[in-house]
């Protein structure tokens, strides 16, 4: 309604996705049935403040459904789903960025919205939040040879290779090495962010990438006279005309 309303954005003429514009959404966390502190208190926000929180991303896609066969049972529900988002992140259109570090690199951050069965499994079996973002930094990994094809490949912008970025300092030293070696495709589990959200019955996980910015969180403050505001919307004759 933002972006309709008050942006004015219209198809055709200042709205021009190719495919649409699936990416505007609103969503609310679950905190009653997380496991985890909310998100905004990991951001230093008291609990009882109420926060709104900006971010963008670059991508819409499938939301994995993270499963864990109980006639085999080799793989715990909680293993499943880490081993999925690590199969998920390498994915991301601007992949060839994540690793960046220092000024020189564009702010990159993974969002990922974990639906409240699957953030207990996680809990249940011991993982903070802290402990997801450690295990996806040291886990979500590639061959050098496919990271170096796609930061090559996949945008026009790029000028300099992996190598050079490595050597720079831009890149870890671990992208200075042979072309099959498992590299991360994170420079930090911190920029890695958790919301538990979505349906309460339904095992689903989704990851999404931005590169542009980090998402900024702002405390929503009332105004003083809020009460007499919110009493003068209200209808003095509730359920007149309805039939």
């Amino acid at each position: 309604m933002i972006v309709r309303n008050i942006a004015g954005y219209r198809p055709g003429k200042n709205y021009m996705g190719t495919f649409g514009y699936p990416l505007v959404f609103t969503l609310a966390e679950n905190e009653q049935e997380s496991p985890w502190e909310p998100f905004h208190v990991e951001h230093g926000f008291d609990r009882s403040a109420s926060t709104v929180t900006l971010g963008i991303t670059n991508n819409w896609g499938p939301a994995p459904a993270p499963y864990a066969p109980s006639t085999t049972g080799d793989k715990s529900g909680a293993q499943t789903t880490l081993e999925i988002l690590c199969r998920e992140l390498p994915k991301k259109v601007r992949l060839y960025s994540f690793p960046g570090r220092g000024p020189k690199t564009e702010k990159v951050m993974i969002t990922l919205l974990i639906s409240p069965p699957v953030a207990r499994a996680l809990a249940n079996a011991g993982y903070s939040k802290r402990a997801v973002r450690e295990y996806l930094y040291e886990n979500a990994r590639m061959p050098l040879r496919e990271f170096e094809w796609i930061s090559k490949y996949s945008t026009a912008k790029d000028r300099e290779t992996v190598r050079e970025k490595a050597e720079a300092g831009i890149f870890s030293e671990e992208y200075l090495g042979r072309p099959d070696d498992m590299v991360r495709i994170l420079s930090s589990p911190d920029i890695v962010h958790i919301v538990v959200c979505g349906d309460p019955n339904r095992n689903r996980v989704m990851s999404f990438e931005g590169g542009h910015s980090q998402p900024t969180t702002k405390e929503i403050k009332l105004p003083r006279n809020w009460d007499e505001l919110l009493a003068a919307t209200r209808d003095p004759h509730p359920g007149r005309g309805l039939h």
